[in-house]
């Protein structure tokens, strides 16, 4: 990393005091553009967002179309439907959507998930590359490792060290250059072309391939385990359900950007405070807490996709808690089916948490709130 473990943490702190302030954002909108010199951290969340001003800090987007065009002076970290990466990046880049594209110079690493993600033949990233997503393509320049984990991976740029691939289907074209090694796992043999120059040898790790039979009770046990948890909760707390679901269709780009904040901070913060002594503690808790978190986020987002279906609930305190178990196992199905779907099924479940994770946060802090207000009435 380009910067201690110290630096991040102010950043994920940043974001947190930002979240109680100002929404997770300095800016937000329908359509989000900036433009000149920003000297300060910069947080964009919109269904549009067009950064094309030269960032002096870090710069956090989020939005249904996000565009980074200039120059960034330390992190980018990114989520949508559409990242498109084009600046020259001084630090590291962390991005999700839908569709995930680079096509700027990253001087740190890059860590990128997303139904599709592309490196482009412009695009250069300095250190690492971790990729993960229905389909990667890496058509550009990778400095020190490659790691990528897709459905398909195409490799047809140039890697300065070592290539670790899990997919199904593999493609190293005649372009490709790997100057260490490739080492794969996949349940086919990947495909080669005799003219990729590959240094350090090829190593393939076979792996077992599930039978039909498998993969669909998986998914109807993990149906069936977030259903009844799902239920629970919201049997259990009725009105905390309501109101979280309810933020998520009333405030969609809000909860967007704080999921996302909250999606990729929260390990990094962790992370931080688990590399000292005094702050083992709080990163081993906050880890275990991040971890349910993710799980009540999917449950959010899928109870919010089901409302909007099912149309049961017209506000945060409408609809029956039955109305409100059938609307989350509706969205579950949902979220389910579209996520078998090539390609974008990934993305599906990526935004439905979110989203849910976003709502949560927001709807746990304006309880915390709530309850604090009156607790100030009782002893007034």
């Amino acid at each position: 990393m380009a910067r201690s473990h110290h630096s991040l943490t102010g950043m994920w702190i940043g974001a947190l005091l930002l979240i109680g302030t100002t929404g997770a954002a300095q800016e937000a909108g329908q359509t989000v553009v900036k433009r000149g010199i920003i000297e300060r951290d910069l947080y964009v969340v919109g269904g549009t967002v067009d950064v094309r001003a030269d960032a002096r800090g870090d710069v956090v987007a989020a939005g249904g179309r996000v565009l980074i065009e200039q120059r960034v002076a330390q992190d980018v970290l990114a989520a949508g439907g559409t990242v498109d990466i084009a600046a020259e990046v001084l630090d590291d880049v962390r991005a999700a959507g839908g569709t995930v594209i680079l096509r700027g110079p990253i001087s740190g690493d890059a860590v990128v998930a997303g139904g599709t993600v592309l490196l482009t033949p412009e695009g250069a990233v300095g250190e690492r590359a971790w990729l993960a997503g229905g389909t990667v393509e890496v058509a550009g320049r990778v400095g020190t490792q490659l790691k990528a984990s897709a459905g398909q991976i195409t490799i047809s740029g140039m890697v300065d060290g070592n290539v670790d691939l899990v997919g199904d289907e593999i493609v190293v074209s005649s372009t490709a250059r790997i100057t260490g090694t490739l080492t794969y796992r996949s349940q086919r043999e990947a495909r080669i072309d005799p003219a990729a120059r590959v240094e350090g040898g090829i190593t393939r790790i076979a792996l077992p391939r599930p039978s039909l039979a498998g993969r669909i009770a998986a998914r109807l046990l993990a149906l069936a385990a977030l259903g009844l948890l799902g239920a629970v909760l919201i049997l259990i707390f009725p009105r905390f359900a309501a109101t979280t679901g309810a933020v998520v269709r009333g405030e969609p780009w809000k909860a967007l950007g704080i999921g996302t904040v909250v999606l990729i901070g929260t390990p990094i913060a962790a992370l931080a405070a688990l590399a000292t002594v005094i702050g083992a503690a709080l990163g081993a808790v906050t880890a275990v807490a991040f971890g349910l978190s993710v799980v009540v986020g999917v449950l959010a987002g899928a109870l919010a996709v089901g409302e909007t279906v099912v149309g049961a609930l017209r506000s945060a305190g409408g609809g029956t808690t039955g109305e409100r178990v059938a609307s989350l196992l509706v969205g579950l199905v949902m979220l389910m089916v579209l996520g078998l779907l090539p390609v974008v099924g990934g993305g599906v479940w990526l935004a439905a948490l979110l989203f849910g994770l976003g709502g949560f946060q927001i709807a746990a802090h304006r309880a915390w709130r709530a309850a604090r207000a009156g607790e100030a009435a009782s002893a007034a």
